[in-house]
């Protein structure tokens, strides 16, 4: 049977939330600040952290500023994601605002039960599979990522990290005479049930058609999460994804700083 959409949170939260992959990523640096994680990019700083008690809560204005002082030193932009669900979600999000962080684009989470899930094949005149970093296909599908967005994580990141396909990321195209005309990639989080939808450049469901989640390591996956909102968010609806909470991805700089100032902090805010 289905879980219900509260079922469905609950997991998200419990899971998702705060989970740090062990060992981290080639090229990234994980930091522990009271109960948040802090993942270093070189290029970026993500927080991520599970609903926040009321300990939590109340020093919420020191763990702003700690967050802010560990990314200057790193001259890194910080992604902080706040669920509005969280009981504490509005203290926290006025904190950060006075703090100085901006809120971007706001997207719905969409949690999907692999198991419930019904994709649409492709059309008999496309071709759906799977790429390498090394073949003609994977530049085409980095170029595709680059002009649409934003991404839950860009393909580029991936790109950049090295990552293994089909065991870090799963990449997929969608071709027609030769060309790619869509693109999606998929995370395995580690050590979970779970594999994240990092992008989809179009709102084409047959992209995820007889995904080969079998590459991905144990545990078996039984859930795909994505962010999704306008078509691509209605199209995943319609194959089974449930909306489970709201997130805004922000830009990696907020209005009246620059590229070469180190403190720059942008605030993702998730419903």
């Amino acid at each position: 049977m289905a879980l219900d959409v509260g079922r469905l949170r609950a997991e998200h939260d419990g899971t998702l939330r705060g989970h740090v992959r062990m060992p981290p990523r080639i090229g990234t640096v994980v930091e522990r600040i009271g109960p948040l994680n802090l993942t270093h990019y070189g290029t970026h700083c993500v927080v991520d952290h599970p609903p926040l008690d009321a300990e939590g809560s109340a020093s919420a204005v020191r763990l702003a500023e700690q967050v802010q002082a560990s990314a200057a030193a790193r001259a890194e932009p910080v992604e902080w994601r706040v669920f509005h669900h969280d009981v504490a979600a509005s203290h926290l999000s006025a904190v950060l605002d006075t703090a100085g962080f901006s809120a971007g684009w706001e997207r719905s989470v969409l949690v999907g039960e692999v198991a419930e899930l019904d994709f649409p094949e492709p059309e008999p005149e496309g071709k759906a599979g799977s790429v390498r970093w090394d073949e003609p296909q994977a530049q085409q599908a980095l170029d595709l990522a680059a002009r649409t967005g934003p991404h839950r994580v860009p393909l580029a990141n991936w790109h950049a990290m090295r990552s293994i396909p089909y065991w870090d990321v799963e990449v997929r195209v969608l071709t027609r005479c030769g060309m790619v005309t869509a693109a999606c990639w998929l995370e395995n989080v580690s050590d979970t049930a779970y594999a994240v939808i990092g992008g989809l450049t179009a709102a084409r469901p047959d992209l995820l058609a007889q995904l080969p989640l079998w590459r991905f390591r144990s545990p078996p996956k039984q859930f795909l999460v994505a962010d999704a909102d306008g078509e691509v968010r209605d199209v995943l609806l319609a194959t089974g994804f449930r909306e489970v909470t709201d997130r805004t991805i922000p830009p990696l700089e907020p209005a009246g700083r620059t590229r070469g100032d180190p403190a720059r902090e942008a605030l993702a805010l998730q419903r």
